[in-house]
């Protein structure tokens, strides 16, 4: 598991609602490939009403776009919720990757 966004190439973790994001952004130097055939991957975004991203456990704090000291995508979201402050909603997007 790795952070893809904010990164370095996209820093702003401010989102305005409804508006969408493209990962990686214009100018980012680096891709997203998944080259496992048959692997079944989750891509998850957490958002907020309010900045959480400073009082998250280290283990949520590594650099963008390395792995990420956590067991499941589901502690990544308990660690948001965990925090007990504004509202934590979370979205999944199964991936499969075919060849």
């Amino acid at each position: 598991m790795a952070r893809v966004f904010p990164n370095r190439f996209q820093p702003h973790a401010l989102v305005a609602g409804g508006a969408p994001i493209k990962v990686p952004g214009p100018g980012a130097q680096f891709e997203i490939l998944l080259e496992q055939p048959a692997a079944h991957e989750d891509v998850l975004c957490v958002a907020s009403d309010v900045e959480l991203g400073m009082e998250l456990p280290e283990s949520l704090k590594a650099q963008d776009l390395t792995p990420m000291e956590v067991r499941s995508l589901n502690d990544v979201v308990r660690a948001f919720r965990d925090l007990g402050k504004g509202q934590v909603v979370e979205a999944r997007l199964p991936v499969r990757v075919t060849r």
